[in-house]
């Protein structure tokens, strides 16, 4: 599966990493610039980055930090409030439980990396996660980083009263495991089926004592338009990208699809940006994935790769794909193949490679990337 390239995840985690990197005096700023994400920008809550770049910065800074409790540390730093409305409106709710609920339903609002479901058992509330970065050292400090976020949340709300009663981690045991309990707040069980936090279902009923039902019932109405909104945002986007990739190699002039749209170029080059993209991210999204798809098929030339994608020639494709996956394309193609022979060995179709349930299929779109990339 490859990664989103979709700019939706939020700046939080990446100032807290940002901020534990300077405490410890080390510098991660190449693998910012290596990601096309300002450091400056990070201080916007508007910003937004793409999965894949938020797997770049994490990857390296990781490597750089040399701390396997990464995850809870950044988590663990952040309060309910980092959230900006959709942390009021957890804060106003009635109930612990209602409070969890609208930082679920309303997840991808807040920019998480990590995507939440929830699960009722007899007598527990399970919040599972899921990643997708398709890198598990990355995986793991996200997961850690949500759970300990949840806690730090969960305990803000109920003023320290309520905390997990466990959390579940789909991986093996470190030797040392304080770390992870300080941090979550609870016991950690290695080795589960799915990453999840668990808490008593009897805790979650419990009066949030910042409760006011005004704030709540106007904060959700903020967050639903929000919401709305973004979805619009989305839409428009997956429409142009399916258009371009329709008419690859050939590629348009944005006043054609904007004709399409029934807009004005102008007005549409707004929108773009609106959704945080840019009609020059869209094409070179779209002839990445194609470039993509006829490198794993193996039996197209470079030159008809080039020539199907839109490339002047095989030189410009090598340019892109150095760019694009710091590979060459013969690179790129051998690596695909080794990855199409280990999917042929895994689960079939359809099915979650750790026995968890799929996401929803992946935006065919890339939003433009902070810093231009």
């Amino acid at each position: 599966m490859s990664v989103p390239r979709v700019a939706t995840v939020g700046p939080h985690l990446l100032r807290h990493l940002v901020s534990l990197a300077d405490e410890r005096d080390v510098s991660i700023d190449e693998a910012l610039r290596r990601a096309g994400v300002d450091r400056g920008s990070l201080d916007a809550d508007s910003t937004r980055v793409s999965l894949s770049q938020m797997r770049l910065i994490v990857a390296a800074a990781g490597a750089a930090l040399d701390d396997p409790a990464l995850g809870v540390e950044l988590g663990r730093r952040q309060p309910v409030t980092v959230l900006g409305m959709l942390g009021l409106a957890m804060l106003s709710a009635a109930r612990i439980r209602d409070a969890i609920e609208v930082a679920v339903r309303f997840q991808l609002l807040a920019g998480s990396p990590v995507r939440w479901r929830l699960e009722q058992h007899e007598r527990s509330l399970a919040v599972v996660a899921e990643t997708y970065t398709g890198d598990p050292s990355v995986d793991r400090v996200l997961i850690d980083a949500a759970f300990a976020h949840f806690t730090r949340m969960v305990h803000d709300v109920s003023a320290g009263t309520v905390r997990p009663e466990r959390v579940d981690l789909a991986r093996a045991r470190p030797a040392d495991t304080s770390a992870y309990e300080r941090g979550l707040g609870a016991p950690v069980r290695f080795a589960a089926a799915q990453d999840a936090w668990w808490v008593d279902a009897r805790l979650t009923e419990r009066a949030n004592p910042y409760a006011d039902p005004w704030t709540f019932t106007s904060t959700c109405a903020g967050l639903e338009a929000e919401a709305a909104s973004a979805v619009d945002r989305r839409e428009l986007v997956a429409r142009v990208a399916a258009r371009i990739a329709a008419e690859l190699p050939d590629v348009l002039p944005l006043t054609a699809h904007a004709r399409a749209a029934s807009m004005s170029e102008r007005t549409l080059r707004r929108r773009l940006a609106d959704a945080g993209t840019s009609y020059g991210a869209l094409v070179d999204d779209q002839r990445r994935r194609l470039t993509e798809r006829l490198l794993a098929a193996s039996a197209p030339s470079l030159g008809e790769v080039a020539a199907a994608a839109g490339f002047a020639d095989a030189r410009s494709l090598r340019r892109a794909t150095r760019r694009w996956v710091g590979m060459s394309p013969t690179e790129w193609r051998r690596v695909s193949a080794h990855r199409a022979a280990q999917h042929c060995d895994g689960p079939g179709p359809g099915k979650a490679r750790d026995g968890g349930e799929l996401l929803e299929a992946e935006s065919p779109v890339q939003t433009a990337v902070v810093g231009g990339r």
